[in-house]
């Protein structure tokens, strides 16, 4: 995701500058992001469909 406006003159600043890793060994942890855009005002949760991973309910909006 890129933070700010787009400049043409130079490179631009993104959130994950792409050289992030992973430890993708059985058993370890990582760290992960993404964005999502907002729920309708007066939500205060959400449901996450993950795939294969499942569901991830009642996740709180704050």
């Amino acid at each position: 995701m890129r933070m700010g406006p787009d400049d043409p003159r130079g490179p631009d600043d993104y959130v994950d500058p792409g050289w992030a890793t992973f430890d993708v060994k059985p058993g370890t942890a990582n760290r992960g992001f993404f964005y999502v855009p907002p729920p309708p005002p007066g939500v205060t949760s959400v449901t996450f469909d993950a795939g294969l991973f499942g569901e991830i309910d009642d996740v709180p909006v704050r």
